[in-house]
């Protein structure tokens, strides 16, 4: 009796299909899921309607599947808390970078991509419109992670176009070499 809610690349581009063959699943957020997700728990737990929470997909009282309306893309990434990696146990998680196999753990630094591609769904996760974190919100989080958890000793940038805009990549890499990071 647990709602089942699910996100990401996939459901966000098959709402419709993931909904009709898997009854198990109650509820498609797409997109950005933060603010979606956030308003989809509160209509749940209020026993609201749903029809109102923005990038939701779902069934309606009668079985029928409904899509409400986009939600706005976040525009100041920086206002986004750091992953909650505390509430996992990445000691146990064993990712190594792919050239150096050294241990590492995944960052991503920006949304979005202003490209069309057909075998792609980066801008239908994220948008067509790039957004970035700041440089020094970027090495707030490596520096976050290096003191946290002493085992890493690689970052994965798991962005889609990390290195798009040059000035922004410098910036970052000057941002470290201020602090003195060693990974």
């Amino acid at each position: 009796n647990v709602p089942i809610v699910a996100g990401g690349p996939h459901p966000t581009l098959t709402a419709q299909d993931t909904l009709e063959n898997v009854q198990e699943i109650d509820a498609v957020v797409r997109g950005e899921g933060e603010i979606s997700f956030l308003n989809l728990v509160r209509a749940m737990e209020q026993g609201n309607d749903l029809s109102n929470v923005r990038g939701v997909s779902f069934r309606d009282r009668k079985g029928n599947i409904v899509h409400n309306q986009s939600e706005t893309a976040i525009q100041d990434l920086n206002a986004l808390p750091l992953p909650a990696r505390d509430l996992l146990p990445i000691e146990k998680y064993t990712q190594t970078t792919f050239l150096s196999k050294k241990r590492c753990t995944n960052i991503m630094t920006s949304r979005g991509c202003p490209y069309y591609c057909v075998y792609c769904s980066t801008s239908e996760q994220w948008g067509h419109n790039i957004r970035h974190r700041s440089p020094a919100n970027v090495v707030d989080e490596i520096e976050y992670l290096l003191k946290t958890y002493p085992f890493l000793e690689g970052i994965r940038f798991f962005d889609d176009v990390f290195t798009m805009d040059k000035k922004r990549v410098l910036d970052i890499c000057d941002e470290i070499n201020k602090r003195k990071l060693n990974f």
